[in-house]
């Protein structure tokens, strides 16, 4: 690779020899090269994403790109939707263009991710990302934005940023779930897949307890198997303390009976543990009950087994750092089998960007 510019395909090159084969082939890297090769390749290297589907023996991922608030790759982006004529990317980069603006009426956004559909899509097909705000804690009932309900100004901000028009039975039923968030929860993300139909947005909501997500279930008036959820949440409970979320899909005609039930590892004091705080050894006991329980394929777990640490990639120009890490687990429910995914990160340093930092 050279150390002027290399594209985001020489970048995958370097990397996906210490990326198991069970969860990423070459074919897979091919597909997310063919999608994604066109963004900047450093600053999407630096804070990548992937999400790996550990109950399906295809090694294919879909791809996840950190924007962040601000930086490099916010502001391609945002300029790249300025210069769009309309659709997606030009409701994107009009979102961004505001946060730029006037940023201190986005102090509660911890940041901007992209999700790309790489997995499951025909290839060659190009949807729109998938994206999702990242918010600070303090999301629950009685939260208020600019004097309004939060779930109300959610609901709105994400329709726009999604190139959606205003649906006020999907902002009501948003808000109405947000109002129910107990305390001791929070609302930590919501999304939007434009590529994807029905039209739902998806909103996750951690815990401090995990009785406290059953009992969520019943206000918002959930229409899928509450005993599935307790069945699924007390096979894993015990197997590692973690802090449990449930994923919802949320529209304009109430919620999806598909839920997430996600699974993360504490730091300190019951905060989430993310993927550059977290090793193999803390995953472990959660991902063999997954196998155990027959969610997650032996060769999917060897190969989450292999992934985490840090790599130093030795090359005639300087020394690279190459960091892998698991953020969480997901446990699919409601569509009348269970799956489970993993989501990890990865970090890309050239030799010129000095020492790896955790975010």
């Amino acid at each position: 690779m050279s150390s002027g510019a290399p594209d985001l395909p020489s970048v995958f090159s370097e990397v996906r020899r210490f990326v198991p084969s069970s969860l990423l082939n070459g074919s897979a890297w091919d597909r997310i090269a063919d999608r994604v090769g066109h963004l900047p390749a450093l600053p999407v290297a630096r804070r990548a994403g992937f999400e790996f589907r550990l109950s399906d023996p295809e090694p294919a991922a879909d791809f996840v790109v950190a924007l962040g608030t601000g930086g490099e790759l916010f502001s391609y982006y945002r300029d790249r939707g300025r210069a769009a004529v309309a659709g997606p990317a030009a409701s994107l980069g009009r979102f961004l263009a505001e946060v730029s603006r006037r940023p201190g009426n986005w102090r509660w956004l911890r940041g901007v991710m992209l999700e790309y559909d790489i997995a499951a899509g025909p290839p060659g097909v190009r949807t729109a990302p998938g994206v999702f705000l990242g918010l600070k804690p303090g999301f629950r009932s009685g939260a208020r934005l600019a004097g309004r309900p939060a779930g109300e100004m959610l609901a709105e901000t994400l329709a726009e940023a999604a190139g959606w028009e205003r649906d006020p039975e999907e902002i009501r039923a948003v808000a109405s779930v947000v109002a129910s968030i107990p305390e001791a929860a929070d609302l930590i993300q919501i999304g939007a897949m434009p590529g994807r139909a029905p039209r739902l947005l998806r909103l996750t909501v951690c815990f401090a307890r995990p009785e406290q997500l059953l009992e969520f279930l019943n206000p918002i008036e959930w229409p899928g198997s509450r005993a599935e959820v307790d069945l699924a949440l007390t096979r894993v409970r015990d197997a590692a303390p973690s802090i449990y979320g449930v994923s919802l899909g949320v529209g304009a005609r109430g919620l999806a009976q598909r839920l997430g039930l996600e699974i993360y590892r504490p730091k300190e004091e019951g905060a989430l543990g993310t993927w550059t705080t977290t090793v193999w050894e803390d995953w472990r006991p959660v991902v063999s009950r997954l196998v155990a329980e027959g969610w997650c394929l032996p060769e999917k777990a060897r190969g989450l087994c292999d992934l985490p640490g840090l790599h130093r990639i030795v090359a005639r120009d300087g020394v690279r750092l190459l960091y892998f890490g698991v953020n969480h687990l997901k446990i699919d429910l409601g569509k009348g089998e269970v799956t489970a995914k993993a989501y990890a990160g990865m970090r890309f340093l050239p030799p010129a960007s000095g020492q790896f930092r955790p975010e």
